[in-house]
């Protein structure tokens, strides 16, 4: 007929003979149906066709931070957070009944960075769970999302300037707890504007960055920042994370699933980790936990020691856990 015969099998209990062939050049299944119908043949003809598992995303990040069932538990309250970023895509699945509000910071004649980083730190951080997507770490809070990321030549950037109009926006807005998942160069001006404002009483959680070094990329080795390091489902720190004595936690960030514009995707990094931490300190400030002071006192009490004891350069204080979520 013009096909190949690419295999052979007998299925003994249903006694059946199965046949694996290639078309070759008989048009299509249709065709090669008829033909053996006009042959007289009992054969039934289907495409060999591909199954995907329904089993949903792994998620191994709210059992290993200490959510009872695996299940995060929402804030008692609407707790605001900063996330100073990309655009957030609010319209995907994951964030279906989320609270967001968003303000850009770009200049006239930026374009917007991709949307992919900024809604996958929101979805870890807010989504509110909807039998299709995992729920956030602190699903109740509100999330301001400070666009500040533009496309540039190289890649998504954002400027001091627009980084420091974001904060500036959210104090106005009386957000007290901020997420950076960004890196960079050390610069005086933002390194003023974080201290002025964690003297007041801003929060503030960022990334150690993904560079394999041995050194915390800004802002988060600032004095001021909370810098959270990344670990997989096996508590192995993330083997491209930055070391150094400004770690302070750990938190999941490998291979997490999160929301992306081809509907999801596992992701790593540092920054997704920082999301992660930025939700369970909103839980300890939900618990009554007030000042930096406070907040590292209650984090560290709950935190899964890591590497060697007490503070270290690689998993600071330690895994971070979850206060006060209970079933």
């Amino acid at each position: 007929m013009g096909g190949s015969v690419i295999g052979q099998r007998t299925l003994k209990s249903l006694g059946l003979g199965m046949v694996t062939a290639d078309l070759g050049t008989i048009g299509s299944a249709d065709d090669l149906r008829r033909r053996i119908a006009r042959q007289g043949l009992a054969v039934g003809v289907e495409r060999n066709m591909v199954y995907e598992q329904s089993a949903g995303p792994v998620t191994y990040a709210p059992a290993l931070a200490g959510a009872p069932d695996g299940d995060p538990c929402p804030l008692g309250r609407a707790l605001s957070i900063g996330v100073i970023d990309g655009p957030v895509d609010a319209d995907t699945t994951a964030l279906a009944g989320a609270r967001i509000a968003s303000r850009s910071f770009l200049r006239e004649g930026d374009a917007p960075g991709a949307p992919d980083h900024a809604t996958a730190l929101a979805a870890l951080i807010a989504a509110p769970g909807n039998g299709q997507w995992p729920a956030g770490f602190a699903r109740k809070a509100r999330v301001l999302s400070a666009v500040a990321f533009a496309k540039g030549a190289a890649g998504d950037v954002a400027r001091t300037d627009a980084i420091a109009e974001a904060l500036d926006w959210l104090v106005t807005e009386r957000v007290r707890l901020v997420n950076l998942s960004l890196a960079g160069p050390e610069n005086a001006t933002l390194a003023m504007v974080l201290h002025g404002l964690a003297r007041r009483g801003t929060i503030f959680v960022a990334a150690t960055g993904n560079d394999g070094a041995d050194a915390v990329s800004f802002p988060a080795s600032h004095p001021d920042v909370f810098a959270i390091s990344a670990v997989d489902a096996r508590r192995r720190l993330y083997y491209k994370a930055n070391r150094g004595e400004e770690v302070a936690f750990v938190a999941p960030g490998v291979e997490l699933f999160v929301p992306t514009a081809e509907g999801g995707r596992y992701r790593s990094g540092t920054s997704y980790a920082a999301a992660i931490a930025t939700a369970i300190f909103a839980h300890a400030i939900d618990g009554g936990a007030t000042g930096r002071s406070a907040l590292e006192r209650a984090l560290r009490a709950a935190a899964e020691d890591l590497g060697p004891a007490g503070r270290d350069s690689s998993f600071g204080w330690g895994l971070l856990k979850i206060v006060g979520c209970s079933k």
